[in-house]
């Protein structure tokens, strides 16, 4: 290794080394020195060995000797050099290189070669590549698998010449390889020392070399008169033999078994940025209040369709194989479980903290440099959010009217936006009800088609999907309920597949005749808790039902097992399976049950329900796509008042909290030396991405509006944010856009996380699945 950390391939033909004024140096660069993309798959014209042998033929009769040329490209890694080879299918290698055209040059053929398959554009461009001599030749004499060092002089008319060239790589380049293509390095002492494990099967080049395994021995020599420099002295015929050594095999053992296969380096850490950053460009087009939907169809039976804007509903509709991608689709699941909004903007800020990374990885900077770039500007950021909240808990009016607030914001970039004011009042009249709770099973959604949305209303109260049966009575006031999940219909015989052995129909009869009895006896154990309301999980036959109806008692069938548990914690009951002792089963209570209507549906209605903030919005919609995606924004403005309630701490909107942090972030890298700086820098760039966005959404300059809010923001007390409904930056404060400070902080924290939990990858092992040992 040189001063200058390069490795020096040495061309030393009269075995002298203490003058390094007369060696021929080939420089070889760090593989940190190159980039790495991807394109579009190449076609792969042969399959199998036996499938080139065939196509050699074909092409010996039309053109005559095949000429291939092959590149030796060298790299240094761990300070030793490394061989750039092709791998296919995770067994097959291959020198980069291929056949050449007819009455082609050499070095056109293999400049054409290399371009095609490791540039961008793969336009053939002798500039791009510096081919040098010719390590050896190699020939096929006839149509076999074998190449041989030489050519006998008995053979008349070989088949094919493999030619080798050194290829000398500059101190820096971008290779782009084909997506069904690896390019990888491999150690040229790992070929030498794995010679005896390749496939002869698939041998293709000079087996006679193998014969003089000494000849490496002596393949790394480190003048003693040059201690300075630690040259690593690579004689010509040692290089030839390490690659003829290479050609000989195409299926070196592998060190994963079956199916696995894995990606290293900065190909691994590519592949987990484009899928992170993949993910996040899907959904950030539905960002903001004029964010758009997605139409998602499953691929089953039935084409099941979904419009929605959600990220969370969006992403986990989604069949992802890129590891990273999920890592996001992770965290924006667990938003919408812990504060239900933000579920887009969490995957949008991690996707672009990577791509800022990705370009900060491209200039030379250490990931875990960034990383902590990245933890510092996280503080700064969350501490300069905190500087800003306020918190009106102990003024309830104005509390209030922070919810209210709160609750239009999540609503605005939702189905139900233009009723954003009637949907908020119902959700924060439903969550004050909790009286601090964040328990929203209380809080029944109930869907009916019909109306309009505005049409939709809070009842106070629990309300059953279910009608009253004929015969029974339809109110019953001071309610007792018992709750089951018991089987209530088996008073009859199932004649379809029983298997019963009798000898006459009143056989038949009696056995018929003991069932009702047993259910007789059922259902006067059920009656004697002293009840007169039973709602069962399932099916009630007729049999029992003139039972309960002829002891006044309501019996409620087949009710629905959310319904039932819901019922059971608001009435203060408990779902029993077993009535033996009726002292150990806890009843419900109600005030009134009565059936009621809503618009064509026959409901039942429980009022004065033993859980006083217990209660039910009714949704009225034109189509069931509707309602379910007026459900979804409801639920997420119902998670983020329940939040709120315990931390009321509030922030304000349309963009402020962004350019507050990015503000703060900005000063922190100019105070920070080192390349940490860059990383803050990054992280700022990231932060002003969500404005960005939502301008870029609403239709708007973006680039003019972000200026005017840096501007703005660099004045004292200022709430400047994007107010998309007017096209200009406005006063938030004013517009009574605010938001939840848990949500903000929960997303930059996990998204934080999620870009460093990302960035730390440097490899990527697929695994194939466990195959199970035959059972004895």
């Amino acid at each position: 290794m040189g001063d200058d950390g390069r490795l020096h391939a040495i061309d030393d033909d009269d075995d002298d080394a203490s003058s390094a004024h007369q060696l021929s140096y080939i420089d070889i660069y760090p593989l940190s020195n190159y980039y790495f993309g991807s394109k579009e798959p190449l076609l792969f014209k042969d399959e199998t060995l036996s499938d080139r042998i065939l196509r050699m033929k074909s092409n010996y009769a039309a053109y005559g000797l095949r000429t291939c040329v092959e590149a030796v490209m060298l790299i240094e890694l761990f300070k030793h050099p490394h061989l750039l080879l092709f791998q296919i299918r995770n067994s097959i290698f291959k020198l980069p290189g291929g056949r050449l055209r007819p009455n082609e040059s050499d070095i056109d053929g293999l400049t054409r070669k290399l371009s095609k398959k490791l540039s961008a554009n793969g336009a053939s461009d002798a500039s791009d590549w510096e081919v040098n001599e010719c390590l050896g030749m190699w020939w096929r004499p006839d149509f076999e698998t074998l190449l041989f060092p030489y050519l006998s002089t008995n053979v008349k008319g070989a088949k094919e010449c493999a030619k080798l060239f050194l290829v000398k790589l500059p101190e820096s380049k971008k290779f782009v390889v084909p997506k069904n293509l690896k390019l990888i390095a491999v150690p040229l002492c790992q070929i030498h020392e794995n010679h005896k494990s390749f496939d002869h099967s698939l041998t293709g080049g000079c087996g006679e070399v193998m014969r003089f395994p000494q000849r490496a021995t002596s393949i790394f020599n480190i003048p003693p008169t040059r201690p300075s420099q630690s040259l690593l002295q690579l004689r010509q015929p040692a290089i030839v033999f390490y690659v003829s050594v290479f050609i000989i095999s195409m299926a070196v053992d592998k060190l994963l078994k079956d199916e696995a296969s894995e990606e290293k380096g900065e190909r691994a850490r590519m592949a987990s940025f484009v899928g992170a950053m993949a993910i996040a460009d899907l959904v950030k087009t539905t960002l903001g209040p004029k964010g758009m939907d997605k139409i998602l169809q499953s691929t089953g039976r039935g084409r099941q369709v979904t419009v929605t804007n959600d990220g969370a509903t969006i992403l986990k509709s989604l069949h992802i194989d890129n590891p990273a991608a999920k890592v996001l689709v992770d965290i924006s699941k667990v938003q919408d479980d812990e504060v239900g909004d933000g579920t887009t903007s969490v995957v949008v800020l991690a996707g672009e903290l990577l791509r800022e990374a990705e370009k900060l990885v491209a200039s030379k900077i250490h990931p875990m440099t960034i990383i902590a770039g990245y933890r510092m500007a996280a503080e700064c950021a969350r501490n300069a959010l905190l500087q800003k909240v306020v918190d009106n808990k102990a003024d309830l009016e104005k509390f209030k009217s922070d919810l209210l607030k709160i609750a239009m914001t999540t609503l605005s970039s939702k189905i139900l936006s233009q009723d954003k004011e009637h949907f908020a009042k119902l959700a924060v009249d439903a969550v004050m009800r909790l009286k601090g709770s964040t328990n929203l099973e209380s809080i029944q959604i109930i869907k009916k088609p019909g109306g309009s949305l505005k049409d939709s209303f809070l009842d106070e109260g629990f309300i059953l999907d279910k009608k009253i049966g004929i015969g029974q009575p339809k109110r019953i006031e001071n309610a007792k309920i018992l709750v089951a999940n018991t089987a209530m219909d088996t008073d009859k015989v199932k004649i379809y597949g029983a298997r019963v052995r009798v000898d006459s129909m009143s056989r038949v009869a009696e056995i018929e005749g003991a069932e009702k009895e047993k259910m007789r006896e059922k259902v006067k154990k059920i009656i004697g808790h002293g009840i007169n309301c039973f709602v069962n999980r399932q099916l009630i036959y007729n049999f029992p039902e003139e039972l309960f109806a002829d002891a006044g008692i309501l019996a409620i069938e087949h009710a629905d097992f959310d319904g039932i548990e819901r019922l059971a914690l608001v009435t203060g009951g408990e779902i029993a399976s077993t009535f033996d002792n009726p002292e150990s089963v806890k009843l419900g209570y109600c005030k009134l049950i009565e059936e009621i209507m809503i618009g064509e549906d026959k409901l039942i209605h429980f009022s004065g329900v033993e859980m006083g903030q217990a209660c039910t919005i009714v949704l009225r919609g034109a189509s069931h796509h509707v309602l379910d995606e007026a459900e979804r924004s409801l639920h997420d403005a119902l998670c983020v008042l329940s939040q709120t309630v315990n931390d009321s701490r509030v922030v304000l909107g349309g963009g402020w909290p962004e350019m507050i942090m990015s503000k703060e972030v900005d000063e922190l890298a100019r105070k920070t030396p080192g390349k940490k700086s860059h990383a803050i820098e990054a992280f700022s760039r990231a932060l002003q991405a969500i404005p960005t966005i939502i301008a870029d959404n609403a239709g708007l300059d973006s680039a003019d509006l972000i200026a005017q809010l840096r501007a703005e923001h660099h004045k004292e007390g200022c709430n400047a944010g994007i107010d998309v409904i007017s096209g200009s930056v406005g006063d938030m404060a004013e517009l009574g856009i605010s938001e939840a400070f848990k949500v903000k902080q929960a997303i930059l924290l996990s998204a934080t996380e999620a870009a460093e939990m990302i960035l730390r990858v440097d490899e990527i092992i697929t695994c194939a699945p466990r195959r199970r040992e035959d059972r004895m």
